[in-house]
């Protein structure tokens, strides 16, 4: 389980900052 969650960290960091990117731009 822990593994996976480490594993998907990169993709999970890109999702944050896309979701940032469209409240600051709203």
């Amino acid at each position: 389980m822990w593994e996976i969650i480490q594993t998907d960290i990169p993709h999970f960091k890109i999702q944050i900052q896309a979701l940032l990117n469209e409240l600051s731009q709203s």
